[in-house]
Parts: C-alpha cells; structure tokens; sequence
C-alpha cells in the first residue's frame, strides 16, 4: 500500500476532530 498526501479536506476533518475531542475533554474536566 503505497503512501500518499493527505487531501486538505481529510486534514481538515482531523483537526476539527482533534478539536472537538479536546472540547468535550475539557467540558468534562
């Protein structure tokens, strides 16, 4: 399986990911 760059909307979509998750991490502390 041959490496590839990611597309922006994946990035995009980890970082609100990334985001979110830390969100509801805080909220919960």
């Amino acid at each position: 399986m041959r490496w590839r760059r990611p597309t922006a909307i994946e990035v995009e979509a980890a970082i609100l990911t990334t985001l979110i998750l830390a969100a509801l991490a805080s909220s919960l502390l």
